[in-house]
């Protein structure tokens, strides 16, 4: 009887939420699944496919919040020239059986994008020494950023490099700067293949 019982157990049990985010080159992705088993998990592991390069049988980490199994994976796999990725998750349990989840892909989304900028557009200010900068994503290894600057329509500053201080954020700083109406324009140039994005916007410096 206790044989049978034992043939009769159920393989762990694998949830991969349907609703997964799109993942963004030059930016981790985070994958988090479901495991249960009614006796105990033993390990659970990710193996992934990007382009013709796979990765096999990476330990995801239990979640001790929720109990989930997370995995990250790191940004410079993810290839701007690459328009998905695939991957499964294999649970075992304590008694060896597994569960191989089905095949999941994962779009990867890679239109550069400026997210912030700053000084905030449309916005006025008594202080005569201002950060500009820009946060983005989807710029690539080493994007180059400049930035123009008028004061009253006369250009002052004319496509000057703003450093990337991390991932997807770059800043400068303005200033001096004397009183007046400003227009700043900001461009980013990705270096893999030369798109392109840029913002104007405007802000005022007063006494």
């Amino acid at each position: 009887m206790s044989m049978i019982q034992l043939m009769t157990l159920p393989p762990p049990l694998v949830i991969v939420p349907d609703n997964l985010a799109e993942a963004q080159t030059s930016q981790d992705y985070f994958i988090s699944v479901t495991a249960k088993d009614n006796k105990d998990i033993q390990d659970v592991t990710i193996t992934y496919t990007i382009a013709n390069k796979t990765v096999s049988d990476q330990q995801m980490t239990q979640n001790t919040y929720n109990g989930n199994y997370d995995y990250r994976i790191p940004q410079d796999h993810l290839l701007a020239t690459v328009p998905n990725f695939t991957f499964t998750v294999t649970a075992t349990d304590v008694s060896g059986l597994k569960t191989i989840t089905k095949i999941s892909t994962i779009t990867i989304n890679d239109n550069l994008k400026i997210t912030t900028i700053s000084p905030s557009p449309d916005t006025s200010t008594d202080c005569k020494t201002l950060p500009i900068g820009v946060t983005f994503i989807n710029g690539g290894a080493s994007p180059k950023i400049t930035y123009t600057l008028k004061n009253n329509g006369e250009e002052i500053i004319t496509d000057k490099e703003i450093p990337v201080r991390s991932a997807g954020i770059a800043l400068d700083e303005l200033g001096p700067l004397p009183v007046g109406n400003y227009t700043a324009t900001v461009k980013i140039v990705r270096s893999e293949d030369g798109t392109t994005m840029s913002r104007e916007w405007h802000f005022t410096v007063t006494e």
